[in-house]
């Protein structure tokens, strides 16, 4: 929802795709001006999420945020109750995809997504559409030929300047 000196409103204009989201925040000494909207997913047996998002800042300077907060069967907050894993949004002034992919928290079984604006935003409205939430199950696949040295140096090149060694070392 939005406190007061906010807004989220379902807009056409300007949209992405279709109908976006338009955040306006407008904090005074009073009013901290915060949005958010979130939905609660559950996530049993998933090892590695992927969150992207599409947005663009309209005025201000200052930026959104999209994030996952995870939550176990009774309901705590994992890895405790202080973190939260975000990215932030609308950071520009063309429509840009911020993505985030997190590990999944041993235990975890519900992730909260949100996406919003921080307190104290003054003159800020931004777009946000296209939020994604997906299982992220690319090969975990080193595109680098031979990144544990364990083949000594093949598939590297280049070497030492004066004054400086690169040797592949079998101990500690």
């Amino acid at each position: 929802g939005s406190q007061a000196g906010a807004t989220n409103t379902l807009v056409t204009d300007g949209a992405y795709s279709g109908k976006s989201i338009l955040f306006t925040a407008n904090a005074t000494e009073t009013e901290k001006a915060i949005n958010q909207m979130q939905q609660i997913v559950q996530i049993d047996n998933i090892k590695a999420l992927k969150l992207s998002v599409m947005s663009k800042r309209l005025t201000g300077s200052n930026v959104g945020y999209v994030g996952l907060w995870f939550f176990d069967a009774n309901g705590n907050q994992l890895p405790d109750s202080e973190t939260s894993f975000f990215v932030d949004i609308a950071n520009t002034e063309q429509w840009s995809e911020s993505t985030l992919i997190q590990a999944v928290p041993k235990g975890a079984v519900q992730v909260r997504v949100r996406v919003g604006n921080h307190s104290g935003n003054k003159g800020f409205s931004s777009m946000v559409d296209d939020i994604k939430l997906e299982e992220y199950t690319d090969p975990i696949t080193n595109l680098l030929n031979n990144g544990s040295f364990e083949q000594n140096r093949t598939g590297w090149t280049g070497g030492s300047q004066a004054g400086a060694t690169n040797t592949v070392v079998t101990d500690g």
